[in-house]
């Protein structure tokens, strides 16, 4: 008795080795799989690279949004949570560093759909965002501290809406027309899984 007592003593604590020793993926962006963390250049690093303070990534976004706690994607919270956090990521936080094409088909998609807009590059329509249901397509910049440019990526943002879909229920003949906008696309857009 006392050795099954031992032996299964023994396999809880190794048990507990192993699930600490596993990696956790900070999964704010969304955009952690099973095989790591799919930086928006399309490279994956592994989940241990995510949050490490050191720019994996090509394109460094192993790095964004890493100082928040709860590691729940963006897309799963509720508006105003999400708008907080995203605020609070990006204020002074206008140094453009890079910009990427995200498609439907890219892990970066249901981000990008939530991203706050850069109202400065999106003022055709007043800094409204992509709609949800009219895009496959969006360009996204990401932005590092201003005056120094240096550091880890701060904050992302809307850019442009660069390929609008042209079917019922979408208006669009260009890029403006799959803008929030108008009374096709009131109140936050609601994000497919």
């Amino acid at each position: 008795m006392a050795k099954s007592i031992a032996a299964a003593a023994a396999l809880l604590a190794l048990l507990a080795v192993a699930a600490v020793a596993r990696p956790v993926c900070h999964n704010i962006t969304g955009t952690c799989t099973e095989h790591g963390f799919v930086c928006v250049g399309g490279e994956v690093v592994t989940h241990a690279q995510r949050c490490d303070g050191v720019e994996d990534c090509s394109d460094g976004t192993d790095e964004l949004m890493c100082e928040h706690e709860d590691h729940r994607p963006l897309f799963e919270r509720a508006t105003e949570e999400r708008e907080a956090m995203q605020q609070a990521s990006c204020v002074n936080c206008n140094c453009a560093a890079t910009a990427y094409s995200i498609t439907t088909t890219s892990q970066w998609w249901r981000y990008a759909l939530v991203a706050p807009t850069d109202v400065h590059l999106m003022s055709t329509r007043n800094g409204q965002p992509c709609r949800f249901d009219c895009v496959s397509k969006i360009y996204v910049g990401f932005y590092r501290k201003n005056r120094i440019c240096r550091g880890w990526l701060c904050c992302a943002r809307q850019r442009k809406c660069e390929t609008c879909l042209t079917a019922s229920p979408c208006p669009a003949t260009n890029s403006d027309d799959c803008h929030c906008w108008g009374t096709g696309c009131s109140g936050p857009a609601p994000v497919p899984v």
